[in-house]
């Protein structure tokens, strides 16, 4: 067995410590990985995980940037797999990567109010959404760059959802206005926007409207805007408004597109059959203004975590989650 095995050295490097991450290599990683969950491939992001923290550590001085965007993609895998209290923990880091950058603090709130809200603390989650969306906010409309912008619609869609928690609906139109307001109208952040009106529709329990605003959005330019991911678990969610609204076929259909995309959203097409099985078997299901337990059948994760998420960044990087 050789030194550099024993001492956990690597090549070319004999203090004993690793050698430095190279940050052009780690930012093509984290471009894979993001475009890894963009397809619904949960279980492949996992496994990339603690490699891609790992290095992130060793990054070179100044690239804390980097460090955020890792840490706040494993916080929205860990989501997905109700790993709640996990997602938290990663977030926080990620927030914690983010030092006094208030557009990376936004980035980093995000995933931080998707943690907190599956936790149950949706209370805390709004507010750190508000805290973080005004920081960034420009002073007039127009104002601000474009990452500024991104950020501060970013954090006031998880605000509008952290709203939802509470059932105060005249908080979460506000908070869609307000998104919608430092948006461009073709660009993906509106599309968020507009996704995460069907998802507040639904989890407020309103299913006919989340069927018209939904039938709307589709019928658009917009819905072509959201990544794969995005669009497959967005038709999970909404089965459960065409239930609602009376209309069993049209719950059918969306579940059977969603079932042909990405495994990710198969998933959430499974629970979501299984939790409307269990339904049927204690009773009728909840009536036409009962709010549901959860989106996507019970998957803390569901389509309406994305649904609160926009693609921010500089405009001089990439993004390397591909969201809405």
């Amino acid at each position: 067995m050789g030194h550099d095995c024993l001492t956990r050295t690597e090549p070319g490097n004999r203090t004993g410590a690793p050698d430095p991450t190279d940050p052009v290599a780690y930012r093509a990683r984290l471009a894979h990985a993001g475009a890894t969950y963009g397809h619904g491939r949960y279980a492949d992001l996992l496994r990339l995980a603690p490699a891609l923290l790992v290095d992130g550590h060793r990054l070179p001085a100044g690239q804390g940037e980097q460090l955020v965007w890792a840490y706040r993609l494993v916080a929205f895998v860990l989501v997905k797999f109700d790993a709640a209290e996990l997602a938290w923990l990663a977030a926080d880091r990620a927030l914690a990567a983010a030092g006094d950058d208030p557009v990376l603090a936004a980035v980093a709130v995000v995933p931080l109010g998707q943690a907190l809200r599956a936790n149950g603390r949706p209370q805390a989650a709004f507010e750190l959404a508000v805290v973080a969306a005004h920081q960034v906010a420009p002073l007039e409309p127009g104002a601000g760059t474009a990452a500024e912008r991104a950020a501060c619609a970013a954090a006031l869609l998880q605000a509008a959802l952290a709203a939802v928690g509470a059932g105060d609906r005249s908080t979460v139109d506000e908070m869609l206005d307000d998104a919608a307001a430092v948006t461009e109208p073709d660009g993906p952040e509106r599309a968020a926007v507009d996704a995460a009106r069907v998802a507040a529709a639904v989890l407020l329990g309103d299913g006919r409207r989340a069927v018209d605003l939904h039938e709307a959005f589709v019928g658009g330019p917009a819905w072509g805007r959201l990544p794969i991911e995005h669009r497959a678990a967005h038709l999970v969610d909404v089965a459960g408004a065409y239930v609602r609204a009376g209309d069993a076929a049209g719950a059918g259909a969306g579940r059977g597109a969603a079932a042909r995309g990405p495994p990710g959203a198969r998933r959430g097409a499974d629970q979501a059959r299984r939790a409307d099985r269990a339904g049927r078997r204690a009773g009728r299901g909840a009536p036409a203004g009962s709010a549901p337990a959860r989106a996507g059948g019970g998957d803390r994760g569901g389509a309406v975590t994305e649904h609160a998420d926009v693609r921010t960044g500089r405009s001089h990087r990439m993004s390397v989650v591909a969201l809405a």
